[in-house]
């Protein structure tokens, strides 16, 4: 059970972590690209309603926490439907 509430959390910070990096991006990134700076990528910001230029390596971010996120909602589910069959097996080992 412990390493389900783990993930359970690792999942939920990830989530924040996702919508802070919008709202931080929104405020600190130009709304022109700059070669300079290495601004070139468009990321549309959802809260202000407009395009962005990102970097690249700030354009990686969201989608790998995206995909931490899942992984972390799927290993949940999975370590549940284990603890659940391991009961049901267990309950039906002790009635018999």
């Amino acid at each position: 059970m412990g390493v389900l509430r783990v993930l359970f959390w690792v999942a939920i910070i990830n989530f924040l972590c996702l919508g802070s990096l919008t709202f931080y991006y929104g405020m600190t990134c130009p709304t022109v690209a700059s070669t300079e700076s290495g601004h070139i990528y468009p990321f549309f910001d959802k809260v202000y309603g407009r395009y962005v230029y990102v970097t690249e390596a700030e354009q990686d971010a969201p989608p790998v926490l995206v995909c931490v996120v899942a992984a972390c909602v799927l290993a949940c589910v999975a370590i549940d439907l284990d603890l659940k069959r391991q009961f049901r097996s267990s309950r039906k080992d002790e009635s018999t």
